[in-house]
Protein backbone atom coordinates (compact mmCIF):
# COMPACT_ATOMS: atom_id res chain seq x y z
CA UNK A 1 0.00 0.00 0.00
CA UNK A 2 0.94 3.71 -0.34
CA UNK A 3 2.16 5.87 1.93
CA UNK A 4 -0.88 8.24 2.03
CA UNK A 5 -3.38 5.12 2.10
CA UNK A 6 -1.57 3.97 4.88
CA UNK A 7 -1.63 7.40 6.77
CA UNK A 8 -5.33 7.46 6.47
CA UNK A 9 -6.02 4.21 7.05
CA UNK A 10 -7.42 3.83 3.80
CA UNK A 11 -8.10 0.06 2.45
CA UNK A 12 -5.87 -1.57 -0.41
CA UNK A 13 -8.08 -0.81 -3.25
CA UNK A 14 -8.03 3.14 -2.01
CA UNK A 15 -4.33 3.30 -1.13
CA UNK A 16 -3.66 1.47 -5.21
CA UNK A 17 -6.19 4.11 -6.27
CA UNK A 18 -4.21 7.19 -4.78
CA UNK A 19 -1.07 5.46 -5.89
CA UNK A 20 -1.96 5.39 -9.54
CA UNK A 21 -3.50 9.15 -9.12
CA UNK A 22 -0.16 10.28 -7.73
CA UNK A 23 1.98 8.55 -10.20
CA UNK A 24 -0.17 10.13 -13.26
CA UNK A 25 0.42 13.85 -11.83
CA UNK A 26 4.20 12.88 -10.84
CA UNK A 27 4.65 11.71 -14.87
CA UNK A 28 2.67 14.25 -16.14
CA UNK A 29 4.21 17.55 -14.32
CA UNK A 30 7.94 15.62 -15.38
CA UNK A 31 7.09 15.66 -18.64
CA UNK A 32 6.11 19.19 -18.47
CA UNK A 33 9.09 20.78 -17.03
CA UNK A 34 11.36 18.23 -19.48
CA UNK A 35 9.24 19.94 -22.36
CA UNK A 36 9.81 23.24 -21.11
CA UNK A 37 13.30 22.85 -20.28
CA UNK A 38 14.21 21.04 -23.61
CA UNK A 39 12.09 24.24 -25.38
CA UNK A 40 15.01 26.36 -27.14
CA UNK A 41 15.28 30.16 -27.08
CA UNK A 42 15.73 31.67 -30.54
CA UNK A 43 16.95 35.12 -31.01
CA UNK A 44 16.99 34.66 -34.76
CA UNK A 45 14.52 36.65 -37.09
CA UNK A 46 12.46 35.46 -39.52
CA UNK A 47 12.78 37.07 -43.05
CA UNK A 48 9.89 38.32 -43.21
CA UNK A 49 9.78 40.29 -39.98
CA UNK A 50 12.93 42.52 -40.94
CA UNK A 51 10.12 43.30 -44.25
CA UNK A 52 9.92 47.00 -44.45
CA UNK A 53 12.45 48.06 -41.84
CA UNK A 54 15.43 50.53 -42.10
CA UNK A 55 18.70 49.61 -42.28
CA UNK A 56 22.32 51.04 -42.92
CA UNK A 57 24.73 49.63 -45.71
CA UNK A 58 27.45 48.48 -43.74
CA UNK A 59 29.55 46.68 -46.62
CA UNK A 60 28.94 49.08 -50.28
CA UNK A 61 26.90 47.49 -52.56
CA UNK A 62 27.84 47.79 -55.95
CA UNK A 63 25.57 47.43 -59.28
CA UNK A 64 23.92 44.26 -59.43
CA UNK A 65 26.42 42.91 -56.67
CA UNK A 66 26.12 42.38 -53.42
CA UNK A 67 26.78 43.85 -50.16
CA UNK A 68 25.80 43.92 -46.11
CA UNK A 69 23.66 46.31 -44.34
CA UNK A 70 22.82 46.43 -40.27
CA UNK A 71 19.58 46.81 -39.20
CA UNK A 72 18.33 47.26 -35.56
CA UNK A 73 15.11 45.33 -34.24
CA UNK A 74 14.17 45.09 -30.82
CA UNK A 75 17.49 46.23 -29.50
CA UNK A 76 19.88 43.96 -31.35
CA UNK A 77 21.87 45.24 -34.49
CA UNK A 78 21.58 42.22 -37.14
CA UNK A 79 23.56 41.83 -40.25
CA UNK A 80 22.14 40.87 -43.43
CA UNK A 81 23.09 40.40 -46.68
CA UNK A 82 21.51 42.74 -49.46
CA UNK A 83 21.42 43.65 -52.98
CA UNK A 84 19.67 47.08 -54.86
CA UNK A 85 16.34 46.85 -55.96
CA UNK A 86 17.74 48.32 -59.35
CA UNK A 87 20.21 46.56 -60.71
CA UNK A 88 21.80 49.81 -62.25
CA UNK A 89 22.66 51.37 -58.28
CA UNK A 90 25.67 51.62 -56.04
CA UNK A 91 24.92 51.78 -52.40
CA UNK A 92 28.26 53.32 -51.14
CA UNK A 93 28.56 52.49 -46.95
CA UNK A 94 26.63 54.61 -44.32
CA UNK A 95 23.60 54.63 -47.20
CA UNK A 96 20.06 54.11 -45.20
CA UNK A 97 18.07 51.59 -46.97
CA UNK A 98 14.48 50.39 -46.56
CA UNK A 99 14.05 46.77 -46.81
CA UNK A 100 11.32 45.79 -49.36
CA UNK A 101 11.80 42.03 -50.49
CA UNK A 102 13.72 38.88 -49.72
CA UNK A 103 14.13 35.54 -50.93
CA UNK A 104 16.19 32.86 -48.33
CA UNK A 105 19.01 34.96 -46.91
CA UNK A 106 19.27 37.67 -49.63
CA UNK A 107 17.49 41.52 -48.87
CA UNK A 108 16.44 43.74 -51.45
CA UNK A 109 16.56 47.10 -50.48
CA UNK A 110 15.91 50.62 -51.69
CA UNK A 111 17.97 54.07 -50.26
CA UNK A 112 15.73 56.23 -48.28
CA UNK A 113 17.15 59.05 -50.41
CA UNK A 114 17.08 59.67 -54.18
CA UNK A 115 20.30 61.19 -54.31
CA UNK A 116 21.90 57.72 -55.00
CA UNK A 117 24.45 57.01 -57.83
CA UNK A 118 23.61 55.25 -60.44
CA UNK A 119 25.89 53.71 -62.45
Amino acid sequence: MGLIATLKGLGPLQGLAWSFGTGLATALISRLVRGLARKELDSTFKSEELFMEEAEIVVPVEPGMMGQAEVRKFGANVDIYVKASDEKLALPKGTRVRVVDCSEELYIVEPLSGLIERR
